[in-house]
This record gives structure tokens, C-alpha cells and sequence, in this order.
């Protein structure tokens, strides 16, 4: 099957820069407070509205079965996904605790394409105060990355951050004594923060991330971010409590995947990404051959 993606893109771009105004600035209070009932995982009006109007911008525009995070658990079933030859994947407010303060730029709404288990398209919208200052990275090729048009150049010599660190909040694997050690060996790597400044899709593409962690199978966090590393020379891995660190391209839907660390061009994965998990479930899984 071949997809257009330059088509795509062309309708792709300028309904994203739309929902900055329509969806992120002044919106009422009201819309940022949380309504999922978990105060440790926000979910608010806008995250479902944003979430609604992409499903149905995307359903217009392809046929490929939708796997968005406010939704996944009633979307269609893993088979859907196992079965069709591609499929999207969006997180409609990624960052919802900085959009609740509206924290501009520091949330945004990401989206990627996987066809055959691969990623073969991502895009990252980042809303500011002034729309002007709005910021969307894309990445439709398998060596590009474009930030508001201009191709990005990969990492610079001069980073201003080493790493971004998260842990789901429902990764039901990680135990309460496993986050705690992964904190303390996060600090003694250090990595002072779990969410840089701006969001870890648009500081990769702008040259300053070293790294990325995520603990825990949410593809909606991470297929954008593993997108641009790989198109900017890097290389995404996953692992879990048992299988060894092996390349991730996409496929997290369709396997039990636990963990994808990012590293970018020239930065040698066993060096960073190991150090963070001695003493866990991962320390000799996390491993690179």
C-alpha cells in the first residue's frame, strides 16, 4: 500500500497550527479542570474536545483505525491495529498538567503515522501565547525533521539539558520500591528534571536533548519523539523485563514492550541509558549489545 504522505502533510499542518486558537489560548478555567476522576493522571475538557475533533479530521481524511490516549481504551481492539495496514496514533494534550496552568509550549498535541510497524510520519504542535511564536515539528521522510518549515540539523555541541525521564503513572510494573530506586539513579546521573523546558519532542529536534526515557507501554508518548530521533541520525530502543534492548520502530501496539529510551546522533546508549536502572528489574535487559 502506498501513502501520500506529502497529501497528508498538506492537510495535516495547517489543521494543527488551527487548534491553538480554536482549542489552547483563552480558554475558560472551566475547560482546564480535571474531570477524569484521577488526580494523579489529569484529563480535562479540552483533552476529549482536541481528542474528537482530530478523530474526526483523521476519519475524513484515511480509513486506518485510530489509537488516541483519552480513548484507547474503548478504540478499536488490538486486533484493528495487528490487521490494518497502517495506523494513527495522537496524543490530543500531551503535558495536560502544564496546559491546566497554561504553560505554553511546555504541552502539545502529537501525532504519527505507523504503516507495517514502522513510523512513518510524526508531527508535534506546540501552542504559545502569542500564535506567532507557535512551534510545529514534522518529520515525513526517514532522514528529516522540519521545525515551522526549516530543517532542523540534528543535536548541537552545546546541549542545555541531558536527558528527559518519565514514568507512567500507570506503568503497573514499575513498583512503588522500583521508582524509587530509578529516581535516586536518575539524580545520580543528573537529570534534575522529568520534563524539560518546552516539550522533549520539540527540544530533540532543536539539538537540546542528549537522551529520552519513558517507563511505560503508552505509545501516544513516545512514537513522535522516536520518529525524529531516528530521522535525525539517532536510535530508539525498547526493552522490558525480558526481552534485551532491541531497535523500536513503532510496533510497541503489537508487543509488550515496557521501556523506549532514545538516544540522539553520537551519544552511545550504553553509556547513558543503563546507569539509570541498576539495581532494577531492568539492569540487565536495559543492555545494548
Amino acid at each position: 500500500m502506498t501513502i501520500d504522505l506529502k497529501a497528508l502533510n498538506a492537510c495535516i499542518e495547517p489543521f494543527l497550527r488551527d487548534l491553538g486558537d480554536l482549542f489552547f489560548r483563552n480558554v475558560a478555567a472551566s475547560r482546564r479542570d480535571n474531570v477524569g476522576g484521577n488526580p494523579n493522571d489529569a484529563q480535562t475538557e479540552t483533552d476529549l474536545a482536541v481528542e474528537a475533533h482530530v478523530m474526526e479530521f483523521l476519519r475524513r481524511i484515511s480509513d486506518f483505525p485510530i489509537l488516541s490516549e483519552e480513548s484507547a481504551k474503548t478504540d478499536e481492539g488490538r486486533d484493528a491495529f495487528a490487521n490494518a495496514p497502517a495506523y494513527w496514533v495522537c496524543d490530543p494534550i500531551d503535558g495536560t498538567v502544564f496546559f491546566q496552568r497554561l504553560e505554553y509550549g511546555e504541552f502539545g498535541t502529537l501525532l504519527s503515522l505507523v504503516k507495517n510497524g514502522k513510523i512513518v510520519a510524526a508531527w508535534g504542535y506546540f501552542p504559545f501565547a502569542d500564535k506567532r511564536d507557535d512551534v510545529l515539528v514534522t518529520s515525513i521522510t526517514p532522514d528529516a525533521v522540519f521545525i515551522n518549515g526549516v530543517r532542523a540539523g540534528g543535536n548541537k555541541k552545546v546541549r542545555e539539558i541531558l536527558g528527559r525521564f518519565g514514568i507512567s503513572k500507570n506503568a503497573k510494573k514499575v513498583t512503588d520500591e522500583e521508582r524509587i530506586t530509578i529516581e535516586a539513579n536518575k539524580v545520580a546521573c543528573g537529570i534534575t528534571q522529568t520534563r524539560p523546558p518546552l516539550h522533549a519532542a520539540m527540544r530533540f529536534a532543536q539539538g537540546g536533548l542528549d537522551y529520552f526515557v519513558y517507563v511505560g507501554s503508552h505509545p501516544w508518548d513516545f512514537t513522535v519523539m522516536a520518529k525524529i530521533v531516528t530521522a535525525l541520525g539517532g536510535v530508539a530502543y525498547k526493552f522490558d523485563t525480558e526481552k534485551s534492548a532491541t531497535p523500536y520502530e513503532g510496533d510497541v501496539i503489537l508487543d509488550s514492550a515496557m521501556v523506549i529510551a532514545c538516544v540522539g546522533p553520537g551519544v552511545d546508549y550504553n553509556t547513558v541509558i543503563p546507569p539509570l536502572f541498576v539495581g532494577t528489574m531492568y539492569e540487565t535487559t536495559c543492555v545494548r549489545d
